[in-house]
């Protein structure tokens, strides 16, 4: 199979093909971007360690090439083993990094939790137009989870030359979508909704890949919904803060007020994008770890909403689709790690941590009534768990599961098939543990 054959193959999507083929040649007798082909399909197909044996052959015949090294990077996030790709970026960096570089050297800093030196980098790239996307979605990341690490000037400048972009790239303009909602700036996100729904932004959305076409076929749905329930924050109050730290689902409770023996509090919401449970507990650093430290880390002595979990739970990823066994049983264990963790943040930051369950899901088109079973069992014991277990470990628990639960479960709290809507607040207030 040469070079030629090898393109056309991944050009029409024949990933397995082009895997099973490579193995019948020497891959080091085969140039750079043979290997690199190959290596991308078995990205492709969720093959990280085959992938990483082609790319090391690869960078041995081309170390400086950009593309093998991006491959790299991303087989060694992978199987959770950045370190493997630092060794290979640490011949490009003594080579005296060239502007091309950096974004991707950047992203690779960022997956791999070293965030203030992925910033460090970003700071950089010149702020000409002519930046790969990768400078732009990864700046947009940031400025969204944690705005904190760049400085005012910065932002505007970068804002200011980069306007463009938002109407160029979905995924950006998406970010930037959230940050307005969160930031509380409603007509631009109106405004921003407008544009991606527009017939250009629909035309652009089909040519997205399948992980951008969910996150932005979510988000848009979600902000939008959000922005048609939510409530405007009473002027005037002297509201006391309460934080809500979480993937998607604590944009449900994004600057709502409530009220307790006449004292009122407001409920701020910080994003980290997809993390799972699984994410945090594990062994290994990455980004998510690094995230969700960097927010909680400004929060010393407040009251912390942790809203984490619906995603290991979803009928598509995470636990479901494991090979473990026992999944209620692991279900147990996650918890009770969990609960470990977040032990640690309380005792590392100052924290008062709030645990929210995990909302009580709903049964998606395509899955079968056996599947929902499973999943609404491992959910029961996740949050069962949680209950049984969070005064052990000085921690509150907000039962939200059981509040819907209680009413009948039939979507009445729910704002589309994955998140609660705004107002399963007012069923909330008096159970928050502050």
């Amino acid at each position: 199979m040469k070079l030629k054959k090898a393109l056309k193959f991944f050009n029409s999507k024949d990933y397995d093909l082009i895997v099973s083929r490579a193995k019948a040649m020497q891959p080091n007798a085969q140039n750079s971007e043979w290997l690199n082909v190959v290596a991308a399909a078995c990205l492709k197909t969720d093959r990280f360690v085959e992938a990483i044996f082609y790319l090391d052959v690869a960078l041995k015949k081309s170390p400086l090439n950009l593309a093998i090294i991006n491959n790299f990077s991303e087989a060694c996030i992978r199987i959770a083993k950045p370190e493997l790709a630092a060794e290979k970026w640490k011949t490009v960096v003594r080579n005296k990094l060239p502007e091309l570089y950096l974004p991707s050297y950047a992203n690779f800093l960022y997956k791999s939790g070293r965030l203030n030196e992925a910033v460090e980098t970003l700071r950089m790239c010149s702020d000409s137009n002519k930046q790969p996307p990768i400078y732009y979605e990864l700046m947009a990341k940031i400025l969204l989870q944690t705005p904190f690490l760049l400085s005012r000037g910065k932002i505007e400048r970068w804002q200011q030359s980069h306007t463009h972009m938002f109407e160029k790239s979905l995924t950006v303009k998406t970010m930037m979508i959230i940050k307005d909602y969160i930031d509380g700036h409603v007509s631009q996100c109106v405004q921003g909704l407008s544009i991606l729904t527009s017939p250009e932004g629909v035309e652009n959305y089909k040519n997205l890949n399948k992980i951008d076409k969910q996150f932005v076929g979510a988000y848009v749905k979600f902000i939008a919904n959000l922005i048609k329930h939510r409530t405007t924050p009473t002027q005037n109050i002297n509201a006391k803060l309460v934080y809500c730290v979480g993937e998607s689902h604590c944009l449900t409770y994004h600057r709502q007020i409530f009220n307790r023996n006449e004292a009122y509090f407001e409920i701020f919401s910080k994003l980290v994008l997809g993390v799972k449970i699984y994410h945090l507990i594990g062994p290994d650093f990455n980004e998510y770890k690094a995230l969700v430290k960097e927010n909680i880390a400004k929060l010393a002595g407040a009251s912390v909403i942790l809203a984490f979990g619906e995603i290991d739970f979803r009928e598509n990823e995470g636990l479901l689709t494991s090979k473990v066994a026992d999944k209620l049983l692991e279900a147990e264990k996650m918890a009770l790690s969990y609960l470990s963790l977040v032990r640690r943040y309380k005792e590392e930051f100052g924290l008062k941590p709030i645990v929210l369950a995990v909302p009580f899901p709903l049964q998606q088109r395509s899955e079968s009534h056996v599947d929902y079973a499973l999943r609404l069992g491992c959910i029961k014991v996740f949050n069962k768990t949680l209950h049984s277990n969070h005064k052990e470990f000085s921690i509150g628990f907000l039962d939200s599961f059981s509040v819907v639960e209680s009413n009948g479960a039939d979507g009445c709290f729910h704002l589309d098939n994955r998140h609660y809507s705004p107002r399963i607040l007012h069923e909330l207030s008096n159970i928050i543990p502050i």
